[in-house]
């Protein structure tokens, strides 16, 4: 089904204002809660006790992925005008993303059943589940990775069309950068993981003004000045 840019671009826009949404909610409201980092006790009890939250946090992951896989489908038409071949690439990036932190969700399911299933003594279960959560939290950071370079081709390509704004583009391109820069300082440094600041500075204040800017764009002005 072939899409025009103006549908491409509402139907983007409205994927990331979802995404958005669920995003926040999702990792401010449970799981910033429940996951206190080395501290496997209190990580496992507070899933134990708030296993609905839990499993509605993973249900909420999942539902951004399907948002996300639509997203990547209406990009590829949106940016099809300015490069086949570049419209692929930021499409199939994003697509490898929703792969690998696919996967990565896999671990909650893993922690759910260590908590329905519990086997050998306590501090052996709550070993095991924080060996779970450390694989969901790097996966998460791999998959980040292939998002990066996602938003810095779709800035590039914004940056280069000649009929997109230059503006969200640079944007979009620095905060690709950040997300790099903050995946791999996660996956090398356990000093820069454990410093908050670091990556608010590095990819969370960039990246919200890039896909905020990126999301009004794309509702209000994308594909209405090129047919």
């Amino acid at each position: 089904m072939e899409l025009s840019l103006r549908k491409s671009a509402i139907i983007a826009g409205t994927g990331y204002i979802l995404i958005f949404v669920l995003g926040l909610i999702t990792n401010f409201s449970v799981f910033e809660k429940l996951i206190i980092t080395g501290d496997a006790a209190t990580t496992t009890n507070n899933i134990m006790e708030q296993t609905t939250v839990f499993r509605l946090g993973l249900v909420s992951w999942l539902v951004v992925l399907i948002c996300d896989t639509i997203i990547a489908w209406a990009l590829f038409y949106l940016f099809k005008p300015v490069s086949r071949s570049g419209s692929l690439l930021v499409a199939l990036f994003r697509i490898v993303y929703i792969v690998v932190f696919g996967a990565a969700l896999t671990n909650l399911v893993s922690v759910l059943h260590i908590i329905g299933h519990p086997v050998g003594n306590t501090a052996y279960m709550q070993g095991q589940v924080m060996l779970f959560m450390d694989a969901y939290t790097y996966g998460f950071h791999f998959g980040i990775i292939f998002f990066g370079v996602h938003l810095f081709l779709m800035g590039y390509l914004m940056f280069r069309s000649g009929f997109m704004s230059k503006w969200v583009g640079i944007l979009l391109i620095i905060a690709g950068v950040g997300y790099l820069v903050d995946s791999f300082s996660n996956i090398l440094s356990p000093a820069y993981t454990a410093n908050k600041t670091a990556s608010l500075f590095v990819v969370a204040i960039p990246a919200i003004i890039a896909e905020l800017a990126f999301t009004i764009w794309l509702l209000m002005k994308a594909g209405k000045n090129k047919v």
